[in-house]
């Protein structure tokens, strides 16, 4: 296969990728540690000084730091801005997942 091909092929993957997740589009940006902007927020499920939990249309978004401040919440848009000493982002699953099965099928 020849790179005209893969790049074809690529676009073809992006595209369908695109059309099937055209809603479920999401941004984060981070500045210099000190200012997050993100959308597809849909809820804050908990918010102080020290973290951010909340609900967004990728799942669970947990961001740490310290002396953090909601400078922006549009319910209408999805879009959320954070600033502070941020540490740390993380998504997380609400939703326990199941126990892998070992080698042999023991748990």
């Amino acid at each position: 296969m020849n790179d005209q091909n893969r790049i074809n092929d690529q676009n073809r993957v992006d595209n369908k990728q695109s059309k099937s997740s055209e809603n479920r589009r999401q941004e984060i940006h981070l500045y210099d540690k000190s200012r997050l902007t993100l959308n597809g927020v849909e809820d804050v499920s908990f918010y102080d000084e020290t973290g951010i939990i909340l609900q967004s249309n990728f799942g669970s978004i947990s961001i740490d730091g310290k002396d953090l401040h909601i400078t922006r919440l549009s319910v209408e848009t999805g879009e959320l801005d954070i600033e502070g000493d941020i540490g740390g982002i993380l998504y997380f699953d609400s939703q326990p997942k199941p126990a892998k099965r070992k080698l042999f099928g023991r748990t």
